[in-house]
């Protein structure tokens, strides 16, 4: 309850939803603190991965992974991501992972998906650019 009453976030995609007559549907989980440097943002766009970046990107002065950790850490996202293309019913949506550190995974860090988000320009795509035919596929990250 404190969520809907406190949350300009989800004020704002509950006024949507109602403006639209979308019937929406929250999910509520134990909260998580994450970093905000293993915050990830993928972009599937018609089946393909079509681009990986950090959702944070207002801070670039906040830890950011060193090459070999980002490297990893893109291994890691590209191995799992078969694994959500199958279980994700969409061809196109952007959906946000948070990696943890975890040596017995792919790459290193084992994957969580938070949340799934429109594809389009009322989403972020982080160190991406919409309408610019920048989705191409690659992994970008402050270093």
């Amino acid at each position: 309850i404190k969520m809907l009453q406190t949350s300009l976030r989800v004020r704002e995609d509950l006024r949507r939803c109602l403006e639209f007559g979308y019937q929406p549907e929250l999910f509520l989980r134990e909260w998580m603190p994450i970093e905000p440097w293993r915050e990830f943002r993928c972009i599937l766009k018609a089946g393909e991965l079509a681009g990986v970046t950090q959702v944070e990107t207002s801070n670039p002065g906040r830890r950011a992974p060193s090459p070999d950790e980002a490297r990893s850490i893109a291994d890691a996202i590209y191995a799992f991501f078969p694994e959500f293309k199958q279980a994700c019913p969409l061809e196109t949506v952007v959906f946000d992972l948070v990696v943890t550190p975890d040596r017995d995974a792919p790459g290193g860090y084992a994957i969580q998906v938070m949340d799934l988000n429109p594809f389009g320009p009322e989403t972020s795509t982080g160190l991406f650019r919409w309408g610019a035919n920048d989705l191409d596929g690659s992994f970008r990250c402050f270093r």
